[in-house]
């Protein structure tokens, strides 16, 4: 049971930037195939996702989780607006409340919180999440090890992952 593994969380802030994320024990976001369906199970609120989304206000998210994203045709935030890092045009057709950027760290941030002034989750990859945290603009990180190996997987979370 996740009861009483995790102390509550501080409320979030409307200037807080916060690169949330789960992990494997073995320091992965998403198993072989790309996919982070392995995590599901856990965003239960005794772990405490729920209270965290309901205070977020826009999130930022890769260009390869926009394009998954895309792919699948389904925008999981219902009116949470988001921020596309990086080049490329927003995926035609695909239905989601988002918008694109590029730029040093604190212009990105300065996107998302026009969006929408509040806390702003950075969403998944592990790539802009290390991005961000190195230009600064990281106010908070909650990192979650879920009870699963994955084994061989895609995206690790570690010090390798800082450009």
């Amino acid at each position: 049971s996740a009861r009483g593994l995790l102390r509550p969380r501080p409320r979030l802030r409307d200037s807080d930037v916060v690169y949330f994320l789960a992990t494997s024990r073995d320091g992965f976001v998403a198993d072989i195939g790309g996919s982070q369906a392995w995590s599901e199970p856990y965003f239960i609120p005794e772990l405490g996702f729920h209270a965290f989304i309901a205070q977020i206000r826009n999130l930022m998210l890769s260009r390869s989780v926009h394009d998954r994203l895309a792919a699948i045709g389904r925008w999981p935030y219902g009116e949470l607006p988001g921020l596309v890092v990086g080049e490329g045009a927003i995926a035609e057709g695909f239905a989601a409340p988002v918008t694109r950027a590029d730029g040093p760290p604190a212009a990105i941030v300065a996107a998302a919180k026009a969006l929408h002034p509040g806390p702003t989750w950075i969403v998944g990859d592990t790539v802009l999440g290390a991005n961000l945290i190195l230009g600064g603009v990281v106010t908070r990180v909650d990192h979650y090890v879920m009870p699963v190996w994955l084994g061989c997987a895609t995206q690790p979370f570690a010090i390798s992952s800082f450009p």
